[in-house]
């Protein structure tokens, strides 16, 4: 959002769009890089750099305790209750 409204505060940051009908919007993500919600979940909770350092606080960015199978499952699940059908 930086570079679209010149406030260098944004810089790394971007707007996310709601999660009704998330299960019927595949391909995922702002490039598409990603087919199904499974993958979603095990990206946004795996280790890794953010993209801008300077407005990103690592203690949000890393997890002591990674998401089990379990949790993961009961998370994508409830997304797919996150429909009109």
């Amino acid at each position: 959002m930086g570079g679209v409204i010149g406030d260098p505060l944004q810089d790394g940051k971007f707007r996310t769009s709601t999660l009704r009908n998330i299960a019927e919007t595949e391909p995922y993500m702002r490039n598409g890089v990603f087919n199904t919600l499974e993958e979603v979940v095990d990206f946004y909770f795996s280790a890794r750099v953010p993209e801008v350092n300077r407005n990103i606080s690592m203690e949000v960015t890393t997890r002591e305790t990674p998401l089990v199978l379990d949790d993961k499952t009961v998370l994508v699940d409830f997304m797919k209750t996150l429909s009109d059908r």
